[in-house]
C-alpha cells in the first residue's frame, strides 16, 4: 500500500448550527475560534477552494473542517478520483480529488501545499482535496459541490 504523509491541522467548524464553533489551528498549536452566531454575524455561507485551477464550493452546513493533508492509503481498486483513505483523528474517510474527475492532472507538489476539506452528508464523511487554504465566505465561487447527491452518485461510502 501507497501512502502520502504531512501533519494533521486545519480548521475545525463542527456542525453549522448557531452554537457550534469554527476553530483555526496554526502549525504552533495556537487556535482561534469563532462561534457559530458570530460566523453568521458574518454571514459565511459556503468554503471555496481550488484543485487545478477550477474554483469550487460547498454549502457550510455539510463542513466539518479544514484540515492539512494527512497520510492517504491508495486503494489499488478504487476509481481514479478516489485519492485513497484518510485517518483523521480516528475517523477514516475517502479523498477525492475533483481533478480527476474531470480528466485534469495535476502537477506533482509537496503535500504540504494541499489541504482537505472535510464534508459530511448524513452521517457519511468525505474529504476533498484542495490546492493552497480554502476560504469560507458569504459568496459562493465556482462549482457547487452537492455534498448529498455526490456520495449518492459516487459510492464513496466506508464499510
Amino acid at each position: 500500500m501507497s501512502t502520502y504523509d504531512s501533519a494533521e491541522t486545519g480548521y475545525n467548524t463542527g456542525a453549522s448550527s448557531a452554537d457550534s464553533s469554527y476553530t483555526q489551528h496554526t502549525g504552533d498549536n495556537v487556535s482561534q475560534s469563532v462561534t457559530g452566531q458570530e460566523a453568521h454575524q458574518f454571514d459565511l455561507t459556503c468554503c471555496c477552494f481550488s484543485i487545478a485551477d477550477i474554483e469550487y464550493h460547498l454549502r457550510i452546513e455539510y463542513m466539518v473542517e479544514i484540515a492539512d493533508f494527512t497520510k492517504v492509503t491508495v486503494l489499488p481498486l478504487a476509481p481514479e478520483y478516489v485519492l485513497g483513505l484518510a485517518n483523521l483523528r480516528g475517523e477514516v474517510m475517502p479523498v477525492i480529488d475533483l481533478a480527476s474527475m474531470k480528466s485534469i492532472k495535476r502537477p506533482p507538489r509537496n503535500p504540504v501545499a494541499y489541504r482537505l476539506i472535510v464534508a459530511d452528508a448524513g452521517g457519511e464523511r468525505v474529504a476533498f482535496l484542495a490546492e493552497g487554504m480554502p476560504r469560507l465566505s458569504s459568496e459562493s465561487c465556482g462549482e457547487e459541490i452537492d455534498v448529498i447527491s455526490f456520495v449518492k452518485n459516487y459510492k464513496v461510502r466506508i464499510g
